[in-house]
């Protein structure tokens, strides 16, 4: 982090920073944890969702709704895990459909430095719009 007067600079990449406050950050970035927090092979545990903005990992608001929804993970990225925990909330609705994007990072492009053999996951953002193409297709779905 670099501060500049009031405000700092969160460095989230080699080529992102965000511009906030130290109050805005905790409102808006920051996740509450408690005494079993733990960061594990396939999950992190311990942490208040709801605490926070930016996770929609319980995503309070859809708790308990009914409507038709699809949920899309990526296998590459950390979204794969918010995907999962709003589908585990989401247990109300008759058609709540979760998929994952094998081989899909950030923004679904595939993560060529995750295959083994080059074209491994093939087009990811053909498969997932194609998926979701058929899914909204469905006969009744919306009628």
């Amino acid at each position: 982090m670099l501060s500049l007067g009031s405000y700092m600079y969160l460095i989230v990449s080699s080529t992102a920073a965000i511009k906030t406050s130290v109050r805005q950050f905790l409102f808006t970035v920051a996740i509450r944890v408690n005494e079993t927090f733990d960061i594990l092979a396939d999950n992190l545990a311990g942490g208040d969702y709801d605490s926070t903005q930016i996770a929609p990992a319980s995503y309070s608001p859809m708790q308990g709704d009914t409507i038709t929804f699809l949920l899309m993970g990526i296998t590459c990225h950390y979204e794969y895990l918010n995907a999962e925990q709003i589908h585990l909330n989401a247990v109300n609705s008759n058609d709540t459909v979760i998929v994952f994007g094998q081989g899909a990072q950030h923004g679904i492009y595939t993560c060529t430095d995750c295959e083994s053999y080059p074209g491994e996951f093939g087009d990811t953002v053909r498969t997932c719009f194609d998926y979701v193409t058929e899914w909204l297709g469905k006969s009744g779905r919306f009628l």
